[in-house]
């Protein structure tokens, strides 16, 4: 039988494998999601797993000391959920009355350090604990939240222009900004499927708590946009402009986001940023140019450059190599998704291109393969040895190797 969570939901199925697969059907992130489904499903079977907790308390002086053990007696499902480890530990064994040796005191000094900050994970939970949305759509709702721009980071953090809207609205319209009103509408739906309300009641209610607010909104509604137009502009602003010293932003247009002046149209300076990547002010300026210093981050990798593409700074900036069909350079790109790849710098003109490993750090040697002419990489990743071959998928040289291996 499978184990039970606190609560039983009947609107949506759970995911579960109804067919077993191989590596070598499902690749990559598909494999990895069919194991963690896989892997999940037979931890639900699974029998419990078994936990000795000790407790000790020691008396010094006078002084109560405490000391927590547990050790693990049976694996049960952590043996087929590897994702969760058990990270108990072990005391001595002890008897009521026992002496025990003192080998030492120290007092340790310590501030008393901040909340850690939200993970998806933990804010699931507490959205959960909160009544905040269903199974089904917290997610969503965090994803929405990252879409916007009000939080960023893994380690979750809102940005400027979600901090002034929840402080505009917890000064005009305070209870949008309490969990409550959206608890009470979830728990009336629930309540609606156990027979306890009406739908009408609850439409009613609902229409009326949302018409109460509506009307706060537009009654403030210059004062909100003008908080949060200002905190976007902040957020926005790269620096200052080598021309007229009023602030560049990031701007949006028809082919996607580029920074411009914003004495716009009395100054015209502009300059292309990345398809993709999170863009970040460092508050610098180029020493060349006098155009502000960027810094461009893609998971985990950083680089900081000036964000003039026409300054000596970033002249051969990501050129690993020649074309071998028009000589130009081959510089490492990232497409409008964040993949990586390497392009001719005579694009469109030339349209070769090659894809990279979307993992691992890169190193190009200047070294050229022989069969095809295309740059030799060395991908670096932990745990693994270097791995060096040609970029090019097509290079004859690696169908010459896969007929010799036959």
């Amino acid at each position: 039988m499978p184990t039970r969570g606190r609560t039983e939901t009947t609107d949506h199925p759970p995911i579960y494998p109804v067919r077993a697969a191989t590596k070598a059907k499902l690749k990559g992130e598909k494999w990895a999601l069919y194991e963690l489904v896989v892997r999940r499903f037979m931890a639900t079977l699974a029998p419990a797993a078994e936990v000795r907790v000790q407790d000790a308390v020691f008396d010094i002086n006078g002084e109560r000391f405490l000391s927590h053990g547990e050790s693990l007696l049976s694996e049960g499902w952590y043996r087929y959920y590897p994702y969760i480890k058990f990270r108990g530990k072990r005391i001595p064994e002890l008897k009521e009355g026992q002496d025990v040796p003192v080998l030492g005191i120290d007092v340790k000094e310590d501030e008393t350090k901040p909340p850690p900050r939200y993970t998806q994970a933990s804010l699931l939970k507490e959205m959960e604990r909160l009544g905040l949305g269903t199974k089904s759509t917290r997610h969503e709702i965090i994803q929405k939240l990252y879409d916007r721009k009000y939080i960023t980071g893994k380690s979750i953090r809102p940005t400027k222009t979600a901090i002034s809207l929840v402080q505009s609205l917890a000064e005009h319209a305070k209870n949008i900004t309490e969990p409550e009103m959206t608890a009470t509408l979830e728990k009336d739906m629930g309540k609606i499927a156990e027979g306890m309300r009406t739908f009408e009641d609850v439409v009613k209610e609902s229409r009326d708590m949302l018409e109460t607010v509506t009307k706060q909104i537009k009654k403030e509604k210059e004062s909100i946009g003008g908080a949060i137009s200002k905190a976007s502009d902040e957020e926005n602003t790269l620096g200052k402009c080598p021309e007229c010293g009023k602030d560049i932003r990031i701007r949006k247009g028809k082919n996607g986001r580029f920074a411009g002046c914003s004495g716009y149209p009395n100054c015209k300076v502009v300059y292309p940023l990345p398809y993709s990547g999170k863009i970040e002010p460092t508050g610098r300026h180029c020493d060349v140019c006098g155009a502000p210093v960027i810094r461009i981050i893609h998971g985990r990798e950083r680089e900081e450059r000036c964000i003039n593409p026409a300054c000596k700074t970033n002249e051969g900036r990501g050129v690993v190599g020649k074309c071998p069909l028009c000589g130009g350079d081959l510089v490492i790109r990232r497409s409008k998704r964040g993949k990586r790849f390497l392009g001719c710098s005579n694009y469109p003109a030339c349209g070769n291109t090659y894809p990279l490993p979307q993992r691992g750090k890169l190193e190009f040697p200047g070294e050229t393969c022989p069969a095809c002419g295309a740059p030799i990489v060395i991908v670096i990743t932990r745990g693994k040895r270097p791995w060096k071959f040609c970029v090019n998928p097509l290079c004859p040289g690696k169908e010459k190797k896969e007929k010799g291996s036959e």
